[in-house]
């Protein structure tokens, strides 16, 4: 996915990985700001009681530790693809607003082709040179 992300929106020169880097970063500032809200695993712990020894809640911190970084990361591929839908979504729009601007220049171009084979056939028939000929001796000139 980063790598999809990063063809659309790196910087110049900027590596997959340093364009991944840069993102969670981004990112990070954002939840930290309150920009963007937690997503929750849904993964509940239960309490220790205070019966339990010094090793029980430490594990019980330690499990709280890796709920908060696993709806961290939840959080951060959500996120990641909204970026990247965004990011198709500006490029579809500029390849979409670039056809509609040239269009009417690939129209002109269209019938400029089909104006010049029209001739040529015409060309081909007035001399007694079939079509098969003019076809070859177009694409010979292509080449």
């Amino acid at each position: 996915m980063y790598v999809t992300w990063a063809a659309i929106d790196a910087n110049d020169g900027e590596s997959a990985e340093d364009f991944e880097a840069r993102s969670f970063e981004f990112f990070m500032m954002l939840l930290d700001n309150g920009d963007l809200e937690l997503s929750t695993s849904g993964v509940e712990l239960l309490p220790v009681t205070d019966r339990c020894d010094q090793v029980a809640h430490e594990k019980l911190a330690e499990a709280i530790a890796l709920v908060a970084e696993l709806d961290r990361y939840a959080t951060y591929c959500e996120w990641i693809k909204n970026q990247l839908s965004s990011a198709c979504n500006d490029e579809r729009e500029d390849i979409m607003s670039m056809i509609e601007e040239n269009e009417p220049r690939i129209e002109e171009s269209r019938n400029r082709q089909i104006a010049i084979l029209d001739e040529l056939f015409d060309l081909g028939k007035s001399d007694g040179i079939s079509s098969r000929d003019v076809f070859i001796a177009n694409k010979m000139q292509e080449a």
